[in-house]
Formats: structure tokens, C-alpha cells, sequence
């Protein structure tokens, strides 16, 4: 009897286990919304462009960005989803998520146009079936081990693949910024073309801004990405004991981290 209260004990402890840091980094990695913001950013590049071009060298309608564009966005939000869900497994309260994954597209497509592969699409698959299993299951935190288990594999590959999309991004902003080159060519002929030329000059400064802004999101992105990586693969590694002190150590540092770049992202507004 006693031998049978001890193990009752035990399993009750192991079910209040403190889960806090992986909480709070599981949170800290579903609200990083400025991807989303990039995306969308990147599948107007042209719209913007071709404002401050002459007609010959304007861009027509890409219905290929734009499908891009589409899949990228599923590929952030089933990540971001992926994340919630974690953050509810590590917390102490029942949970319903069913309507998280209701929502979510059940594939993508490959896209060469932004590197999204067939590893990237089979990634995308496997960790679709991880959140579905969540809802037919019910599990709780004591199933978090296994949740990163199964979820390790595809969400490292979807986050290097969302990294390698960044460098697309920061490329079709290099474009965009040498477009505005022809603000700074408007004749100064006459009175007219001075002052024309003084608010194409106030323009090209304004949108040279918003370009810089743009790449300094980008880069913060990159950054919030490899923690976001390393986070998950210390979860995977650590898997047997999440509330090991050293495990929970690096998750402050890390949720830290996040923070930071989180907040120097809304300081951005891009």
C-alpha cells in the first residue's frame, strides 16, 4: 500500500512539474507576427516599384509571387500554431485547440521561386499529422516529450527553410531600393522641374526609410529564427528532464533573447 501511494506521488508530482521557461519560450515563438509582415511586404515589391519607374522598365502582375507568397504565409501560421500548442501542452490547465488546427491548409506546395522544396512540403505534411494527433489525443504536459519528439524534425526544417526565404527578401529589397535611384534624376531645367524635383527628393528619402527599415526587420527576423531553432532543439535534447535548472538556464536566456528582438520588431513598424 505504501509502495502504491509512493507512485500515485509520483505521478501526481511529474503531472505539476514547473514548465514556466518552456511556457513562456513556446509563447515568445507563436507571436512572431513581423514574418507574416515581411511576406506580405515582399509579394507587393513590385506595386511599390513600378510607381517610381518609367513605363518600359515597369514589372506586370507575378502570379508566381503571389502563390508564393500564399504557401509562405501557411508555413507561418502552422508554425506559429505549432508553438501555441506547445505553450498550452507546458501550461497547467486543459486546453482546446481544435479550432487552431480547423484553420490551418492540410499541404503546401513547392515553390522555387523562395526555396520551398519538397523537404520543406513533407515537413510541412508531418507537422500538420503532429497538431492533428494533439486534438484526437487530448493530450496534456506530461505528453510534451513526445510532441517535441515527433515535432523536432519538421519544424527545424520549416524554420532553416522560413531563414533561407529572409535572404529572397532581403534581395527584392536591394531591387526596390535601387528603383528609387530614378527619384534623384528629375530634370532641374526650370522653376517647375526644381520644385518637382525637391518633392521627388523628400519622396525618395521617405521610401529609402521604409527600405531600411524593412532590412533591419529582416535581419531581426534572421536573428529571432536561430533562437527560435536553438530553443526547440534544447527542448528536443533536454526532452527527459524540462525541469532540469540548467535546461531552464538557457530558456530564460533565451526567452530574453526573444523578447528583445520581439520588441525591437514593433519598434521597427514595418
Amino acid at each position: 500500500m505504501i509502495r502504491i501511494v509512493w507512485v500515485v506521488l509520483a505521478i501526481g508530482l511529474a503531472g505539476c512539474v514547473n514548465l514556466k521557461e518552456v511556457r513562456d519560450y513556446a509563447g515568445e515563438s507563436a507571436q512572431l507576427t513581423s514574418y507574416t509582415d515581411a511576406t506580405n511586404r515582399w509579394e507587393t515589391t513590385s506595386d511599390r516599384t513600378n510607381l517610381v519607374l518609367p513605363p518600359k522598365d515597369r514589372e506586370p502582375p507575378d502570379k508566381g509571387r503571389k502563390a508564393a507568397a500564399t504557401e509562405l504565409r501557411k508555413i507561418h501560421e502552422t508554425v506559429s500554431t505549432y508553438f501555441d500548442v506547445m505553450a498550452k501542452l507546458a501550461g497547467d490547465d486543459s486546453f482546446a485547440i481544435g479550432s487552431n488546427i480547423d484553420r490551418l491548409g492540410k499541404s503546401i506546395k513547392e515553390s522555387p521561386l523562395v526555396h520551398v522544396d519538397s523537404k520543406q512540403v513533407d515537413a510541412y505534411a508531418d507537422l500538420i499529422k503532429v497538431l492533428s494527433s494533439i486534438v484526437l489525443s487530448g493530450y496534456q504536459q506530461h505528453e510534451i516529450k513526445s510532441y517535441l519528439e515527433r515535432g523536432n524534425a519538421p519544424i527545424q526544417t520549416l524554420l532553416a527553410g522560413m531563414n533561407i526565404t529572409l535572404n529572397d527578401y532581403d534581395a527584392a529589397l536591394e531591387s526596390e531600393r535601387q528603383s528609387l535611384g530614378f527619384l534623384v534624376l528629375v530634370n532641374r531645367k526650370t522653376p517647375q522641374d526644381e520644385i518637382i524635383a525637391s518633392l521627388a527628393s523628400i519622396e525618395h528619402a521617405r521610401l529609402l526609410a521604409e527600405v531600411d527599415s524593412a532590412a533591419k526587420q529582416i535581419k531581426a527576423l534572421h536573428a529571432a529564427l536561430a533562437k527560435i531553432a536553438e530553443g526547440h532543439q534544447q527542448l528536443y535534447d533536454h526532452r527527459d528532464s524540462l525541469s532540469a535548472e540548467s535546461l531552464r538556464a538557457t530558456l530564460m536566456q533565451l526567452n530574453s533573447d526573444l523578447a528583445s528582438v520581439r520588441k525591437d520588431l514593433k519598434t521597427l513598424g514595418v
